[in-house]
């Protein structure tokens, strides 16, 4: 996937059959997330996919809200970005998807977390 060599230290893994796919999204974490997760409750940090349900949720939100997209979160071992199109999905429709992706992860992981955290906390 085009993405995924764009974006190596983001998208861990793009998996799925048809037009059920999901993403797996790299969250380690780094100086500035780990500042960010220290204003967090304790007991929500603990949670060891704590970090990957925010991540991938600040992604599904960005989606929605800018560019009028709907994906869910898939929960089983790992968190998972879901992508699940209709059937009758164009190829246009597939294209817009991508870009807007690709605007989306280009935001930048610390930067989709902050607008998140503050879209929820303060609106």
């Amino acid at each position: 996937m085009f993405l995924k060599k764009k974006y190596p230290n983001i998208i861990k893994e793009v998996r799925g059959v048809g037009s059920h796919n999901g993403i797996v999204l790299n969250t380690s974490s780094n100086k500035l997330l780990k500042h960010l997760l220290s204003s967090f409750p304790s007991d929500l940090i603990s949670d060891p996919r704590f970090l990957s349900k925010l991540y991938t949720s600040a992604v599904m939100s960005e989606l929605f809200s800018k560019h009028n997209i709907l994906t869910y979160l898939g929960q089983n071992k790992e968190i998972v970005l879901m992508i699940s199109p209709s059937l009758i999905v164009t190829d246009t429709e597939i294209d817009i998807f991508i870009k807007s992706l690709d605007a989306t992860l280009g935001i930048g992981k610390y930067q989709l977390i902050s607008n998140f955290v503050k879209q929820k906390l303060f609106s």
